[in-house]
């Protein structure tokens, strides 16, 4: 078997390694302090040169925030209620406007309320109040006034 060729850094460190001194102490040590000392001065001269390589080649995660959740319920994107409003029993949604692609018709309101019946979409700045509007979709879809 053939030994491996060294580079120079690592010859160099090997060097430091043997020759540096092991204790600070002038008294002799036993053999496990010794090993000890000398497994103590390789991390230092070894291996956090390595990490300290390591870790500067690794691009930094970069998270800016929460990561958002994302609607989809009965299989509809940005959707994240679906039910039936009591006073005239016709299917409601409310949306994720964004998620949705409702951001042209509903402009820059973040949560839209939709009758899904009669495709009328209201637009609301919170969450709450577009749940709050699903309940009563004869307040603001045509369609359903007249039911």
């Amino acid at each position: 078997m053939q030994p491996q060729k060294q580079s120079g850094f690592v010859k160099a460190l090997r060097g430091l390694y043997e020759t540096a001194p092991l204790c600070r102490t002038p008294r002799a040590l036993s053999p496990r302090h010794y090993e000890r000392e000398r497994t103590a001065l390789f991390v230092k001269l070894v291996i956090i040169p390595r990490l300290a390589a390591f870790r500067q080649k690794q691009a930094p995660l970069k998270r800016r925030g929460p990561m958002p959740k994302i609607y989809s319920k009965a299989g509809r994107a940005g959707c994240v209620q679906l039910r039936k409003a009591q006073s005239t029993g016709l299917l409601v949604g409310v949306y994720n406007s964004t998620q949705a692609g409702l951001d042209a018709a509903v402009g820059a309101c973040a949560w839209s309320t939709v009758c899904e019946v009669h495709s009328t979409i209201i637009g609301h700045a919170t969450r709450r109040w577009a749940l709050d509007w699903a309940s009563v979709p004869e307040q603001w879809c045509e369609g359903c006034k007249g039911i």
